[in-house]
């Protein structure tokens, strides 16, 4: 959405385009060659600089610098110290990233550019721009693109130029406040994120639970995997069933009949998502359901609770028991390998018991600092909104 909505503005405040208050531009193509560039040399701007920090108001963070043969030998564009720049065209224009130079430098092509004059401050037009959606000015919904001639007719309020220096004055400074507020948040967030892991590893890496016998996954567990048929889905004709259909790393679909009923431990066969942990390595199932051969099923036997099961293969590296380097997996062999540490059941109870208190707790943390970190977030345009209704 267009965050400057026209209406009445304060006494003294017009609507103009950006063209008349502005310099607007695109940069040049992109030199090509290894000796176009050099670690000394003025900076060259692309769309992955904007795409460090999303929104900036100080941006010197420049990878790229030309060398002398780039700067005699092509086209180059100069933006300079203040002006404001965004992606003009592909889908970086929906990210909406703006950032606003902080020393001279050439720009890529793919970028446009608002450079102030006597009317504006670079602040103001920053500002400005962080209120409007790009997207709303593409011409081009499959391959989005923003025309120069577009972007000059882009509408902002305009107060006098003493009333956008105070006003940008408060806004950079009410900012600054809040960025400090987000990474704290972020920081406090991301370490809530690791507490369930920590109280795991806590009690799996004891003294008492390095003591604790240690017994193949495949005595402990009845295997299933013999049992299983996939499901092919291209012959049920798009019918969803009632009953979950689940793959390696969760439900992808549902099905009109089942296979298992009960409580089961699924663990993923596929190799990258073990590696990589990009999605729960193991998780449980219960009621009816289908699996398809990308995970493994097992029921645990009286030695081990699920839930133990669970939360052990939750922080462990399986990294030793997958095989292949083409299409990498954990066998049901290698899996049945696994070493388990086998607490007495009753203490496996009183583990689970305490564990289950302490994960409920880190839980209504992480969600209740998500709430912080999304109201931090809501700020800015808070402040933005107030700002161009002249309430700062």
């Amino acid at each position: 959405m267009n965050g400057l909505e026209k209406g009445s503005l304060p006494d003294g405040w017009r609507w103009a385009q950006l063209g008349e208050v502005a310099k607007v531009f695109a940069g040049s193509a992109a030199p090509q060659g290894e000796d176009y560039f050099d670690p000394q040399g003025p900076r060259f701007v692309r769309v992955s600089d904007l795409g460090q920090k999303g929104r900036t108001s100080f941006l010197v963070n420049i990878r790229d610098r030309l060398s002398p043969k780039a700067l005699r030998q092509c086209s180059l564009v100069l933006a300079k110290k203040g002006t404001v720049l965004f992606p003009k065209s592909g889908a970086a224009i929906t990210t909406n990233n703006r950032a606003l130079l902080g020393i001279d430098a050439y720009i890529v092509s793919h970028l446009m550019a608002v450079e102030p004059t006597e009317q504006t401050t670079s602040d103001w037009l920053y500002w400005s721009l962080c209120q409007l959606d790009m997207m709303d000015y593409s011409d081009n919904v499959g391959y989005p693109s923003l025309k120069q001639s577009t972007v000059e007719k882009v509408t902002i309020p305009l107060p006098p130029l003493s009333e956008q220096k105070h006003i940008a004055a408060i806004l950079n400074e009410q900012m600054a406040a809040v960025e400090g507020a987000q990474a704290a948040a972020e920081a406090q967030l991301e370490a809530a994120k690791t507490l369930p892991a920590a109280y795991l590893r806590a009690v799996f890496n004891s003294p008492e639970g390095r003591q604790w016998p240690r017994r193949p996954l495949g005595e402990l567990v009845e295997n299933f995997d013999g049992k299983r048929v996939p499901v092919k889905l291209d012959e049920r004709r798009g019918k969803r069933g009632p009953y979950p259909y689940y793959g390696a790393s969760g439900i992808i679909d549902y099905v009109d009949e089942y296979l298992f009923e009960g409580e089961y431990l699924l663990v993923s066969e596929d190799g990258a998502n073990l590696l990589l942990r990009s999605s729960p390595i193991a998780f449980k199932a219960s009621g009816k359901f289908w699996v398809n051969n990308h995970a493994h099923v097992v029921q645990p036997r009286d030695t081990v609770s699920l839930e133990y099961l669970l939360y052990f293969l939750a922080v462990t590296d399986l990294k030793p028991y997958v095989t292949g380097a083409a299409q990498p997996k954990l066998t049901q062999e290698d899996m049945n390998s696994i070493p388990i540490p086998v607490a007495p059941m009753l203490e496996q109870q009183l583990i689970m018991a305490r564990l289950s208190e302490q994960l409920t707790c880190a839980e209504r943390t992480r969600k209740a600092l998500e709430e912080q970190f999304d109201a931090i977030n809501k700020l800015p345009a808070a402040l933005l909104h107030r700002a161009f209704k002249g309430e700062l």
